[in-house]
């Protein structure tokens, strides 16, 4: 484990010290996911006028031993709290304050997930003992609060903002295409690396096919993807933010059939670049998406644990013709990117960094 001090040394004047966790720069993919979420922590913490930030950066996760020793070393030099990006990265043994990022509770509440094994409950038992909280929704914060016992004052909610790339007024200029498209077009973004049952990524291909009929193309972008998965869409590899943004800015629609979000940031950047969203109103998606996309109801909800059946003819036939709808009438396309704009504006770095400055204060104050 690599120690990477920011510009403060711990107990620099009189202001205090946190330690942050930045393992998950070290992850492959760290462009999105927890990679993403540690650095834009690590901006929002050396933000805070209050605080010294100092890095633990690793290669690879350490033993707890092994952290619990470097934390007890650090101390030495004054009194610390250590901030964990999950609950994998707590130590066994509790000698100082902490605070754990939880992103989610989905290991708690999907069966799929609960066979993880020994680990993730250990992990997750473990976060309980933290002396803070640092929830990305209000609805993580609630199924923490009811799942895992932990009183909502304990708890702080930050929600991450949209990048600013997302937000840039030329973005609809920089769309890259391999041929110019002579269709409107839909985005769906997916990850088939590993699996993971809840993001339904099937349920895009099967809209597709629905789109094809109207007229509509789906393009489909991210990692491990073939044509043999989404033969009704076409297919093109990930994409960085900006390529990302300008996609999305060329497009129709964004689809996101996702069953389960501890936050959801997809449909944020969608929206922020001015592209309707369309998303089914569960878990944490309801509360970003708000009255800036399309919330529809999900025929499956994440509380009946099943993921694996196809996307429902009405579903299909009620986001087509949606879609079809917006495409021929301008103005409501117009309203529609208006309020997404608006909506992905509404989480901001302000927010973000009052939430993590509670957190610190209530582990600083136990």
């Amino acid at each position: 484990m690599n120690e990477v001090s920011g510009t403060t040394d711990i107990q620099k004047g009189m202001r205090r010290t946190v330690v942050l966790d930045q393992w998950g720069l070290g992850l492959p993919g760290a462009d999105r996911g927890l990679g993403r979420y540690a650095r834009q922590l690590r901006e929002a913490a050396a933000g805070l006028p209050d605080w010294n930030v100092v890095e633990l950066a690793r290669g690879d996760a350490p033993g707890y031993r092994r952290l619990g020793a470097r934390l007890r070393e650090l101390s030495e030099s004054g009194k610390i709290v250590y901030h964990s990006t999950t609950p994998f990265h707590l130590p066994l043994r509790k000698q100082l304050p902490w605070v754990s990022s939880i992103q989610d509770t989905i290991p708690l509440d999907l069966k799929a997930y609960q066979r993880m094994g020994i680990r993730t409950r250990l992990a997750y038992n473990n976060a309980k003992r933290a002396d803070a909280i640092f929830a990305n929704s209000q609805y993580t914060a609630q199924r923490i609060e009811e799942r895992m016992g932990i009183p909502s004052d304990r708890i702080a909610i930050g929600s991450l903002p949209v990048s600013s790339v997302f937000f840039r007024e030329d973005v609809s200029q920089r769309v890259e295409h391999p041929e110019p498209r002579s269709r409107p077009y839909v985005v769906g973004l997916a990850d088939m690396r590993t699996p993971d049952p809840r993001k339904r990524y099937k349920w895009i291909d099967d809209l597709a096919k629905w789109l094809r009929s109207a007229g509509i193309s789906t393009v489909v972008t991210g990692r491990g993807l073939s044509a043999e998965q989404f033969p009704y869409c076409e297919v093109i590899g990930p994409k960085n933010d900006a390529q990302l943004a300008a996609l999305y800015a060329g497009a129709v629609a964004f689809f996101y059939p996702s069953a389960y979000e501890g936050q959801g940031l997809p449909p944020l950047e969608a929206m922020a670049t001015g592209c309707p969203v369309f998303a089914f109103a569960n878990s944490s998606i309801t509360e970003m998406v708000g009255d800036g996309g399309f919330l529809l109801e999900d025929p499956a909800p994440w509380e009946t644990q099943v993921f694996d059946e196809p996307l429902p003819a009405a579903s299909a036939a009620e986001v087509t013709s949606k879609i079809v709808s917006i495409v021929h009438d301008g103005g409501a396309l117009r309203e529609i990117r208006d309020r997404g704009r608006e909506r992905a504006r509404a989480l901001t770095w302000e927010a973000f960094r009052a939430g993590l400055s509670r957190a610190y204060e209530t582990a600083d104050e136990s």
